[in-house]
């Protein structure tokens, strides 16, 4: 009885029960393609690279990079490039941030094309602030400028 009822509705409904089952191969290959495109920058070396990164960062943010030891690729939780020991001149050697960390979220869409970059955040993370008290209120004003 239930075989004739899941024949009689997968006959009359054939053509809808197909193009479901072709639309899962397709969901599949967008999600691995996805994958591949979010994992392959990980075996890249950015050493190239490092040049577009400085002058990004200069231009929009402000921030003079003096040194870059080693640009590493992160996946999760969002695409990041991680920079680790940097020293960074803040408005033009005014202030100086050593910090053990530096991740950059670039927009997703141009992972690969470091001469369009476009950075979304940028986060300093266990960083160090040389200031003097005179200099905190304006170093505040640049701050939320930015």
């Amino acid at each position: 009885m239930i075989k004739k009822i899941f024949k009689r509705i997968f006959n009359r409904y054939s053509n809808i029960f197909k193009f479901l089952f072709y639309l899962k191969y397709l969901f599949l290959i967008f999600f691995i393609t996805s994958i591949i495109y979010l994992v392959i920058p990980k075996f890249f070396d950015f050493k190239d690279d490092q040049i577009y990164i400085k002058n990004y960062l200069s231009q929009n943010y402000n921030l003079n990079i003096k040194n870059i030891n080693k640009i590493q690729y992160n996946i999760f939780p969002l695409p990041n490039f991680e920079i680790k020991n940097i020293s960074i001149n803040f408005h033009d050697n005014n202030y100086k941030i050593e910090s053990k960390k530096i991740n950059i979220f670039p927009n997703i869409l141009k992972l690969y094309n470091f001469q369009n970059l476009s950075i979304k955040k940028v986060s300093l993370i266990d960083s160090r602030l040389n200031l003097k008290a005179k200099y905190a209120s304006n170093f505040y004003k640049k701050l939320i400028n930015q």
